[in-house]
């Protein structure tokens, strides 16, 4: 099956809103549909300060996506990005999507003047670790990321 990897434009909020919905059921996130299309929207205009959404299609349809917001690090030397959300269909797991869409990732990031890009994995999640480790994320076991909702 030929995959297309690009990055999304405001034509497939609709597609990315669906597959959104899901990945927030896997990881048990609460969020409306308007929720998810409000978040969604200003990572799909052209140039976005904010960030941007890669997307994998196949046959017309998103099988899979990465989210990533920029920031800025002085430990990095400038702009940062962080992958906020990550998912592909579990039926087109393990055929290289993922790899793709980090790749593309990476690169849209690079062309944006992004230093360093993190992200967060579950702990126990010893595939996506390979792949991050694979694709040359490091551990940073010195840190832990914690949050404050504001």
């Amino acid at each position: 099956m030929k995959v297309e990897i690009r990055v999304a434009a405001k034509s497939d909020l609709k597609g990315l809103v669906s597959l959104v919905k899901q990945y927030h059921i896997f990881e048990s996130i609460n969020s409306s549909a308007k929720e998810r299309e409000t978040a969604l929207a200003p990572l799909l205009t052209c140039d976005s300060e904010m960030g941007f959404i890669a997307i994998a299609e196949a046959k017309e349809k998103i099988i899979g996506y990465l989210a990533v917001c920029y920031g800025y690090t002085i430990e990095f030397g400038g702009r940062d990005a962080f992958v906020d959300e990550f998912y592909v269909l579990d039926a087109m797991r393990g055929r290289g999507v993922g790899s793709k869409l980090i790749e593309l990732a990476k690169e849209e990031a690079r062309n944006s003047g992004v230093f360093a890009l993190h992200l967060e994995v579950s702990t126990n999640n010893v595939l996506a670790k390979k792949l991050y480790k694979r694709l040359g994320f490091v551990d940073r076991e010195r840190f832990h990321l914690m949050s404050c909702r504001i």
